[in-house]
């Protein structure tokens, strides 16, 4: 496999762990975070579970991306590529931060679900804001990510 198909490929891998993640913090906001939800008997295991599965597979692969800077395969990329693919381990490595802060959260929902914890409102906002700041983060990172695609010529012979 060339270097253009395996760069592809890692980056087609980052975003269906992007599209994973959209479906657990969508259903969070819609599950958990509306008036209406207030009502509702809600399922704080399954979302602690869900978040802390995406959070161990995006740093798995954050490390898989990381240990490919210092190959061959990273040696034998275009400039463009090499520059692609610099950014999108940026990306995973803001991913991963915004993946595990979803998974600390909810981990802190669950167990103030379950009277494990006591945890201040005030406590439980500032974990929110730190999430929302790495959700613009990883945001920020992605359009970045997107105007280098559109650079990309995978057809480049490195």
């Amino acid at each position: 496999m060339d270097s253009s198909s395996t760069l592809r490929g890692i980056a087609v891998e980052v975003h269906d762990l992007l599209t994973e993640y959209i479906k657990i913090s969508d259903r969070r906001l819609k599950e958990f975070g509306t008036f209406l939800s207030i009502f509702k008997k809600k399922d704080y295991k399954r979302l602690n579970e869900e978040a802390t599965i995406i959070y161990l597979k995006t740093r798995v692969k954050q490390n898989e991306i990381n240990g490919l800077k210092d190959s061959r395969f990273f040696e034998g990329l275009s400039q463009d590529q090499k520059e692609f693919f610099v950014k999108l381990a940026q990306y995973i490595e803001a991913l991963t931060k915004t993946t595990f802060l979803l998974s600390e959260t909810a981990g802190l929902e669950y167990k103030r679900s379950q009277n494990m914890i006591n945890i201040s409102l005030n406590e439980f906002m500032n974990k929110q804001k730190e999430y929302k700041e790495a959700q613009i983060n990883c945001q920020n990172i992605g359009v970045q990510l997107q105007r280098l695609v559109a650079q990309l010529d995978y057809d480049d012979a490195p």
